[in-house]
């Protein structure tokens, strides 16, 4: 009796250190410190190339060219070529690249620089902006056909709408009058006459590029080249028109050759000037006005 109770014991025994084995074993083994670090953040262009920090394994760079999607919910998408160049859809734009150990290093034609961790093991990068991180994955080929037919389409799109833009800008511009008095600007078709009351100045100017401005009120912004009559080059930059409101009346506001312009109204040149008449026009009448004045006073006795 007393052996069978044993055995039992013993039995038991046995499966109590089995089970606890069991447990042990599916017990999710702990992440290194160091390696959850280099995850979390990564170190700077300028530390990697300083060398004052620890680099890695070298990155193999035949091994990593080609396409990469983040899992971002715009999935974004890094195109790593050969010659040491790069493409991106959204945020780091094109540029070139280089290695640092497991780190690649992007810069961009603006000059900015990204770091991301390759991990042979996960076959990924990683980017890392504070604390959220970012995964690069290897895009198949049919992602990263989707991914530059979507950007394409974005791209186009984009276009159109900046075109659209463009033409309203200059509909909105071109033979309108600003000031009052003989401060005013007058805007021909690809002219434009600038009037400080003391001399006049004409200049030619072409519109390249325009976006929307909203808000109360909204209007346009512009960028403009201005050259004199003769192809001489000026400085022309914050180039607005702004609509008005009840409170505001219409103006435009630029700066050129280092002169902050900013001119309300339609230029009242003597009496009221329809908004939609021409410069041409206006000034042709004020020729004419002139002319009479003179014969008039060639008759007074």
């Amino acid at each position: 009796m007393i052996k069978k109770v044993l055995v039992c014991g013993a039995i038991l025994w046995v499966a109590l250190l089995a089970t606890m084995l069991v447990i042990t074993l599916q017990k999710p083994a702990e992440t290194p410190e160091d390696a959850q670090t280099v995850v979390e953040k990564n170190p700077s262009s300028s530390d990697l190339k300083d060398g004052q920090v620890y680099q890695g394994d070298p990155i193999d760079t035949a091994n990593i060219l080609g396409s990469w999607i983040s899992d971002r919910t715009d999935e974004n998408m890094m195109t790593l070529n050969e010659g040491g160049t790069f493409k991106d859809t959204d945020l780091m734009g094109e540029g070139t690249f280089e290695t640092r150990g497991s780190y690649l290093i992007l810069t961009n034609a603006t000059g900015n620089e990204y770091v991301m961790l390759y991990r042979p093991d996960m076959d990924a990068f990683y980017y890392t902006i504070d604390k959220y991180v970012s995964v690069y994955r290897r895009a198949t080929d049919e992602e990263a056909a989707e991914k530059i037919a979507k950007v394409e389409q974005r791209l186009t799109a984009q276009e159109e709408q900046s075109n659209e833009c463009l033409k309203e800008a200059r509909e909105r511009i071109i033979n309108t009058s600003w000031g009052s008095g003989r401060d005013y600007i007058a805007f021909k078709n690809h002219t434009f006459v600038r009037s400080d009351g003391g001399s006049e100045q004409e200049y030619k100017f072409d519109i390249i590029g325009a976006s929307y401005i909203e808000g109360d009120p909204a209007g346009y912004e512009m960028e403009l080249t201005v050259t004199t009559l003769d192809g001489e080059a000026q400085e022309c930059r914050d180039f607005m028109i702004l609509f008005g409101n009840e409170e505001i009346p219409p103006f435009i506001e630029m700066t050129l050759n280092g002169e902050k312009i900013v001119l309300q109204d339609t230029y009242q040149s003597g009496g009221s000037i329809d908004w939609d008449a021409p410069v041409e026009a206006a000034e042709e009448n004020t020729v004419n006005e002139n002319e009479s004045e003179q014969e008039a006073g060639g008759h007074d006795p």
